[in-house]
C-alpha cells in the first residue's frame, strides 16, 4: 500500500472521528478514538445478520481472545 493510499484511509477515519491525529514535526501519531470506536462497534453489533456485523462478532473475538492470551502469557 502506498504511502497516499494511507493517508487517504487515515483522514477518512479521521473524518469519521475513529482516529485522531497529532503532528510534531514530520511526525504524526495516530490513536485509535476509543469512545467513537465503541458507539460504531455497538451500532454494528445491533444489525444481526449484516456482512458488517458478522465481521466485526468474528474479528473482534479473535482479538479479545488474543488480548486475553497475551496478558496470561500465552504465545498465538
Amino acid at each position: 500500500m502506498s504511502l497516499t493510499s494511507i493517508s487517504k484511509h487515515i483522514k477518512v477515519l479521521e473524518r469519521a472521528k475513529l482516529v485522531e491525529r497529532s503532528v510534531n514535526g514530520r511526525i504524526h501519531l495516530c490513536r485509535l478514538n476509543k469512545e467513537s470506536l465503541s458507539q460504531a462497534t455497538e451500532c454494528f453489533m445491533k444489525s444481526p445478520g449484516t456482512i458488517v456485523s458478522i465481521f466485526w462478532k468474528v474479528n473482534y473475538s479473535k482479538q479479545k481472545i488474543k488480548y486475553i492470551n497475551l496478558h496470561k502469557g500465552v504465545n498465538v
